[in-house]
């Protein structure tokens, strides 16, 4: 799978390559004890094959800000928000390879996707004799995890706006982002102060897995994760599109999952 990426002057860049398996972001500690979970720098097969819009072509001709096309962006690889994916599909239009610029199928499948290469990279790490007990709750565990990540909060803070220096008449928005996040850290610690969760020497248990889900699913929005989206402007700058969109959803994804790794290495 290739997805198509965007060089430093705005134009098309080079087809990169997307491996199928993503780097694990949950892994076992190397004695098979509590989970650590780090951030995934690939989606693998959960990344969109589309993601390069040739405004040149767009099917209007709408004025759209910066801030306004970075939170259609946020809403399609954070919330997968379908809406805005029609939405950001009308005012782009066709992608450099033909058809939309968002694949919208695949927006509704993302976080299932990963879900599955998630559990399947955790089960590699546990011993053979427990990974038949442990597929569902790390099913279930992952799946919260990345329910967690769909209910954060993105909006666009702000811009920073200069030329493109290799076009002219062309812009370059650097868009910030603040994204309210779950906070699971006070459930966890709970979890831990109770004797809940396996000992670092020890395997971990089905129950101490599906406690972790729940936290996750319940944890309140008190957390923020921030940070920056570059996007290009067409020739009127009435249009702005960026190559990589799913860079935010890696920064929100470490902020979440990260937590269980922020708790071991306090404990």
């Amino acid at each position: 799978m290739t997805r198509i990426d965007i060089d430093d002057r705005g134009g098309p860049g080079v087809a990169l390559p997307v491996e199928d398996n993503p780097e694990s972001i949950v892994m076992a500690s190397k004695d098979h004890g509590v989970l650590m979970i780090k951030q995934s720098l690939s989606l693998g097969s959960a990344c969109l094959l589309a993601l390069l819009p040739a405004p040149a072509l767009a099917k209007e001709k709408v004025a759209v800000s910066p801030e306004q096309v970075a939170e259609l962006y946020l809403g399609i690889f954070v919330n997968e928000d379908l809406a805005k994916a029609a939405r950001l599909n009308e005012l782009l239009g066709p992608a450099v390879t033909g058809g939309d610029s968002i694949n919208v199928t695949e927006v509704s499948k993302m976080s299932d996707t990963l879900a599955a290469q998630m559990s399947s990279s955790m089960l590699e790490g546990m011993p053979e004799n427990i990974q038949a007990g442990l597929k569902g709750p790390f099913t279930r565990m992952t799946k919260a995890v990345l329910g967690a990540v769909k209910r954060s909060q993105c909006r666009a803070t702000g811009t920073t706006m200069t030329d493109n220096e290799s076009i002219k008449g062309q812009k370059i928005a650097t868009v910030s982002y603040d994204c309210a996040v779950v906070d699971a850290v006070p459930g966890l610690v709970a979890l831990q102060r109770s004797g809940s969760l396996p000992p670092k020497d020890g395997p971990p248990t089905a129950a101490a897995i599906d406690a972790i889900a729940q936290i996750f699913s319940t944890a309140p929005l008190a957390r923020h994760a921030t940070g920056t989206m570059r996007l290009y402007s067409n020739d009127d700058r009435t249009l702005w599109y960026t190559g990589s969109p799913e860079e935010p959803y890696g920064e929100v994804l470490q902020a979440v999952a990260g937590q269980i790794r922020e708790l071991m290495e306090k404990s």
